[in-house]
This record gives structure tokens, C-alpha cells and sequence, in this order.
């Protein structure tokens, strides 16, 4: 099946808009990071400011309605991490060192587990439309791996949670709907 220039280029357009909501949304938040640190540093309660509010919501509404943009993108960056995370764990060195966590085997084979189990939750994402649920769930992922702290933080077992838990809610519909009732829950 052969799509029309005009299709080919619609669908440009709508990726291209999507990726550009995507990196505005992140930009929210970063700078929403940004002005909480600084407020911090200052002795001021930084949450109290309306401006950092006003940039987290703005920047999760904008990631949450891109999800379909960008969770490929992040499925790319669990696939590049699964390849460090093997480089790490035969050389014994990490390759990039982005957060300062020790090359041992026991932490590269952290990571290669890690990535595994977020993209095997994340794979069927890639046949069906994202429902309500998996929208949330990847949205929240992507916010648990943003503190930065050591790996494997609190934050990003709650996430990798979050995914497990929408899964859990897909399969659960799906035995629904394969037992001759109709899903149960919110579409």
C-alpha cells in the first residue's frame, strides 16, 4: 500500500509538530528544574512560586499529549543504554559516563536488565493505538528518569512500576475481551 505525496507529507508535518511539542514540553520542565534549584539555593521555598507550577503542568500536558511521538524515541535510548550496559559489562569501563555509578558487572548488568524489562514492557506499544492508561504510564516513566541520582534510584523502579502496571491493565482487558465480555475499564 502506496501513501500520496500529500499523505506522506501530512504525516511529516504531524511528526515533525508532535516532536516539536515534545522538546517545548521538555524545556518547560527543564526550566522548571532550572528556577527550583536556584530557589533552593536561596533558602526559598521553590514550589510556592506560580511560574515553576505553571511550567510543570504546561510540560507534562505537552509530554502527555505527544506520547505517541515520542515513545519510540525513548524506546531508542533503552535500546542505545541495553548497548552500553553489554560494552560496560564485558570492558569492565563505561562508555559514556553520564551519571557517575561504578562500571562493575553487577551495575552494567543492572542497566542491561533494566532497559530489557522497560522495553519489553513498552513493545506493545508498537502494534495498537496508546490508550488513556498507556499514555500515563509513559509519561510517568519519562518523568521517573529525569532526577538525577545514582542508578537504580527509587524513582526509576517506580517508573519502570508504572509501565508494569499498565501492562498489567492491558492484559487484564484482554483476557476481557478474549473471554466473550467486553473490556472492562476506561478506553
Amino acid at each position: 500500500m502506496r501513501r500520496s505525496v500529500k499523505e506522506q507529507i501530512q504525516s511529516g508535518l504531524r511528526l515533525g509538530a508532535g516532536l516539536g511539542v515534545f522538546l517545548i514540553g521538555a524545556l518547560l520542565l527543564g526550566q522548571a528544574h532550572t528556577r527550583l534549584g536556584v530557589l533552593s539555593n536561596n533558602h526559598q521555598t521553590g514550589w510556592s512560586d506560580w511560574v515553576v507550577w505553571l511550567d510543570v503542568i504546561l510540560g507534562i500536558g505537552l509530554l502527555f499529549s505527544t506520547v505517541h511521538v515520542w515513545y519510540q524515541w525513548l524506546a531508542g535510548c533503552l535500546l542505545f543504554g541495553i548497548l552500553k550496559g553489554l560494552i560496560a559489562l564485558v570492558t569492565g569501563r563505561d562508555v559514556f559516563p553520564l551519571r557517575q555509578v561504578p562500571a562493575t558487572h553487577l551495575a552494567s548488568l543492572t542497566v542491561v536488565a533494566y532497559c530489557v524489562a522497560a522495553l519489553l514492557l513498552m513493545a506493545r506499544f508498537m502494534d495498537r493505538k496508546l490508550t488513556m492508561v498507556d499514555r500515563v504510564a509513559v509519561t510517568f516513566f519519562l518523568l521517573c528518569l529525569l532526577p538525577s541520582a545514582p542508578f537504580p534510584s527509587v524513582w526509576e523502579i517506580v517508573g519502570l512500576t508504572g509501565l508494569f502496571l499498565s501492562w498489567g491493565v492491558y492484559r487484564w482487558r484482554e483476557r476481557g475481551a478474549s473471554a466473550g465480555g467486553a473490556p472492562v475499564g476506561i478506553r
